[in-house]
């Protein structure tokens, strides 16, 4: 082969991981979740005195709030881009930290088919997971480089990442605990006790000079007081809603028992169905290559989906779309990540060998996945923002199989192969449901083709019906207010503040997630300090339970307790100021007061 094929070859997998995260930020318009982020960081630096929703991801909105400011123009892209730069970055960070143990061809793929599964989760704009990945990964680099050169600066800089982290996403506070890599491989290597003690006291250095920093930046752009505030109200939540009720302390150990038990159960009875296969075909002497077993595990496959299909039409099972969903929930949350436990646990405890380094490396790995999902109410589904060292490091356990082995037993050739459908087949399931899952938005990519003629909208497709009722909604907007001006939107529709560039009335520009307590203070603490009685938008439907079908398939309003209570609480406040309905569509619907101005 020539040095310009072999070039060509090595660096395809780089170059499709440059081109990949590109692809799908132009389809899919959501007025929740990303609204919800996108308007914190336009607002970050102009209600600094009122504006507390947010501020628990301190950093992350001020590193949203200042790309705003410099790349604003760019709109909802612009922060779709952001994302993307934040995941080359996760790459390059891999790259560095498994470069010596893999061959460069090998690894791209890896990183590669990693960077393929990270990106398929969620929403694909700058939000606070990427940013955790992101300084984890970091904070991880500099702890293994202090450790291995050995260097002090970076002890330091590890302590400062991770301790940055914190101001990320609050529960990123347990990344801290990773100092007790420090202690580990000190054992490990046989350091002095002095030696440990000092490489602690230097990383713990770098997380007070990081706490620090932040809280003179704080103080500096008067966000302070309004960062304790919101810590404080993670601790004294009363009356939740079901927002509230999915990060209670209480759920969140439940949820971190059952998950963490059915990830080992079911990633743990996977890799001995693959051992078990392979044994069972080795005995009746079949000489197999990966591609026809990939051939026969897809065709079981399609027997699998087609006996559920049928049983969906025979009413043996209430909804197909709903059982296949089941079974794809299930490979995501507990076997995929239950598989990378069990095999990092290996390469940990010296099951697998290989050198104490990267035995180091894969505790680091293991520790890393382990922790990013704690404090998240979806539990280890969010697992997959760690699984930027995990996921590669498995992936080269199969890749590189035939030179591995567990204590003194070789595993056998094709017990790699069926490793390495393992791998195809987290390939294709990603890849489909990359293809298939803009989010909150049309499933249905190809009907994703209109635009909305809207300064920061520019690039963003979405089906036809939703572009239709969102465009009407914002050029009748322009009539009632502008941008700085206060406005009243509610019903799941926090877009509108970011694209009308509007301060919310509330205080927050997702209120009905308050609890009802909180809603009903925060219309009393409005209507004493705002100074107007504001334009009110609301949705007629909702923009989350059918949140892939609206506004030409429609679901009604939740009726779940607290936010019914907030909407009884809404209605009463637009009959105390009589306001009266000005506009409307088939989705959306304008209300002004009789009187803008308090009497």
């Amino acid at each position: 082969m020539s040095l310009n094929k072999r070039t060509t070859k090595e660096n395809l997998p780089y170059l499709l991981s440059f081109i990949y995260p590109l692809l799908f930020i132009w389809q899919g318009l959501d007025v929740t979740d990303m609204g919800f982020s996108l308007s914190h960081y336009q607002l970050i630096f102009q209600d600094s005195g009122t504006f507390l929703a947010g501020y628990i991801l301190w950093l992350t909105n001020v590193i949203g709030g200042l790309w705003w400011e410099v790349f604003g123009f760019l709109g909802v892209i612009g922060f779709k881009l952001l994302r993307a730069l934040l995941i080359w970055g996760c790459f390059y960070l891999s790259y560095r930290l498994l470069r010596p143990y893999a061959s460069k061809q090998t690894l791209g793929w890896a990183l590669f088919i990693t960077l393929i599964v990270v990106s398929n989760h969620l929403g694909n704009w700058f939000d606070y997971n990427t940013m955790t990945s992101l300084l984890y990964l970091a904070g991880a680099l500099t702890l293994l480089e202090g450790l291995g050169l050995p260097s002090r600066n970076f002890l330091i800089a590890s302590g400062f990442l991770l301790g940055i982290s914190v101001f990320a996403r609050f529960p990123n506070i347990l990344g801290i605990s990773l100092a007790a890599i420090i202690v580990i491989h000190g054992i490990v290597v046989n350091n002095q006790f002095r030696v440990i003690i000092n490489n602690l006291l230097f990383f713990c250095l770098g997380v007070v000079m990081s706490f620090t920093v932040v809280f003179i930046i704080m103080e500096w752009l008067n966000h302070r007081q309004m960062f304790i505030e919101a810590v404080q109200s993670l601790f004294f939540q009363s009356e939740n809603v079901h927002d509230s009720i999915r990060h209670s302390i209480d759920h969140l150990f439940f949820l971190f028992i059952k998950d963490q038990s059915l990830a080992l159960l079911l990633g743990g009875a996977c890799l001995l169905t693959v051992v078990a296969i392979s044994a069972f075909v080795r005995r009746l002497q079949l000489q197999l290559s990966w591609f026809p077993i990939l051939a026969l595990t897809s065709g079981l496959a399609l027997i699998a989906l087609l006996g559920l299909w049928w049983m969906a039409t025979v009413g043996l099972i209430g909804n197909l779309t709903i059982a296949v969903y089941s079974i794809w929930n299930v490979f995501w949350k507990w076997i995929l990540t239950g598989t990378l436990y069990i095999i990092l646990i290996a390469y940990v405890f010296g099951l697998i060998k290989h050198s104490i380094e990267y035995r180091i490396l894969s505790l680091v790995a293991l520790a890393v996945l382990v922790l990013v999902p704690l404090g998240s109410g979806n539990g280890i589904y969010n697992a997959i923002y760690g699984m930027w060292l995990a996921l590669p490091i498995v992936l080269l356990f199969f890749l590189q199989g035939t030179t591995s082995a567990i204590k003194n037993w070789k595993l056998h050739p094709q017990t790699f192969d069926y490793g390495r459908i393992f791998i195809i087949v987290t390939l294709v399931l990603a890849s489909v449901a990359q293809a298939s899952f803009p989010y909150r938005d049309s499933k249905n990519r190809l009907e994703m083709t209109a635009t909305i003629e809207h300064p920061l909208l520019r690039g963003v497709f979405t089906t036809p019906e939703r572009a239709k009722v969102m465009q009407e909604l914002l050029d009748e907007l322009k009539n009632y207010v502008k941008p700085g001006d206060v406005l009243f939107a509610y019903e799941g529709i926090s877009l509108v503040y970011f694209l009308t560039q509007t301060h919310p009335y509330l205080y927050n520009t997702w209120p009905m997630l308050e609890a009802s307590s909180n809603f009903q203070a925060l219309i009393k603490k409005a209507e004493t300090k705002q100074p107007y009685y504001p334009i009110v938008v609301r949705a007629k439907a909702s923009t989350q339970i059918g949140s892939k079908t609206w506004p030409h398939k429609v679901t009604e309003l939740t009726s779940y307790t607290p936010m019914s209570r907030n909407r009884q609480l809404a209605e009463d406040f637009l009959k105390r100021h009589q306001y009266i309905k000005v506009w409307e569509n088939s989705f959306f619907e304008i209300l002004q007061p009789l009187g803008k101005h308090k009497s």
